[in-house]
């Protein structure tokens, strides 16, 4: 049994023809040239395009909530450690800046000498 000879066709016999390809197109998609394409076309390859965009969105707006919620909570429970201490600092810089009213000497008035000191002082004149 002999095997026939496989030859291949020159690619100059079917050159294509712009004006050919389109012909061969306006049966498939339905396309007119000078009409456009019908809308259920343009519906459906918009369809297309929003379920394509729609995943990468989900994602990225999952990833925002992510974020905020993850931020809101850091941000809660700095505020719950930081509030007393600065509550803290803020008393103890109070109370030292003013003199107790148990211990306050009025400014007007001169301190006694101690006991003893009286002749340490010194005599006009």
């Amino acid at each position: 049994m002999a095997v026939p000879h496989l030859t291949t066709t020159p690619h100059d016999e079917h050159h294509v023809v712009p004006d050919d390809v389109v012909d061969d197109l306006v049966p498939v998609a339905g396309v007119v040239p000078q009409a456009g394409p019908p809308a259920y076309f343009l519906l459906i390859a918009g369809a297309v395009a929003v379920l394509l965009v729609c995943a990468p969105l989900l994602i990225l707006a999952t990833v925002i909530v992510i974020a905020g919620a993850v931020t809101a909570v850091v941000a809660l429970i700095v505020a719950a450690v930081v509030a007393p201490m600065l509550l803290v600092r803020r008393l103890r810089a109070h109370r030292l800046a003013e003199p107790t009213p148990a211990l306050a000497v009025p400014r007007d008035v001169a301190a006694p000498a101690p006991v003893g000191a009286a002749h340490l002082r010194r005599s006009p004149g």
